[in-house]
């Protein structure tokens, strides 16, 4: 018994191409969602585990780093040779070692805010699969840095904003 495939060959050819040609585009589609979970997921996480008031505070805490540099940098400079520009009170390498401690003071917190402990808790990532660690482990990073220098820029702000107003009032009352 023979069977006419005339006219089902070239659908079965056809339905064959689609079948091998989509499979791929969904496993990218599914990898993508993975993904966009991932990030989702990692930024909620993020923004609820950034104790933003901590970071502020690290960002206020610019006084005691900057206090700290322009010490070491007095202490630094005195070391230098001795020689004064007119009637100033400090020699030349103690007001460039007073500022390069200023500046290395001041990028303290920021130093600390993007580079202490990013990692996401590791209970948060088991069971689940390599795509999905990847993604969120890099958005969880991403996000902490972020949040954690935009608080430390506020407090650093917040702090310079206080100290210049101290210091405007202190003019004011002594004239």
């Amino acid at each position: 018994m023979k069977t006419n495939l005339t006219f089902q060959s070239p659908f079965l050819v056809f339905l064959m191409a689609v079948l091998i040609f989509t499979a791929p585009f969904t496993t990218l589609a599914q990898q993508d969602s993975v993904e966009v979970q991932a990030k989702m997921a990692a930024k909620r996480d993020a923004e609820t585990d950034t104790n933003k008031w901590l970071w502020t505070g690290v960002g206020c805490g610019t006084y005691v780093s900057t206090g700290l540099g322009i010490f070491i940098g007095l202490v630094a400079g005195s070391l230098g040779p001795q020689t004064a520009s007119g009637s100033s009170y400090i020699s030349d390498s103690q007001a460039c070692g007073i500022c390069i401690g200023a500046t290395a003071g001041c990028l303290i917190p920021f130093i600390v805010a993007f580079n202490y402990k990013l990692e996401p808790p590791p209970e948060r990532l088991l069971g689940k699969s390599p795509e999905y660690v990847d993604a969120y482990t890099s958005a969880y990073k991403t996000k902490v840095r972020r949040l954690r220098t935009k608080r430390a820029a506020v407090g650093t702000v917040i702090w310079m904003g206080s100290v210049g107003t101290v210091s405007v009032i202190a003019m004011m009352s002594e004239s």
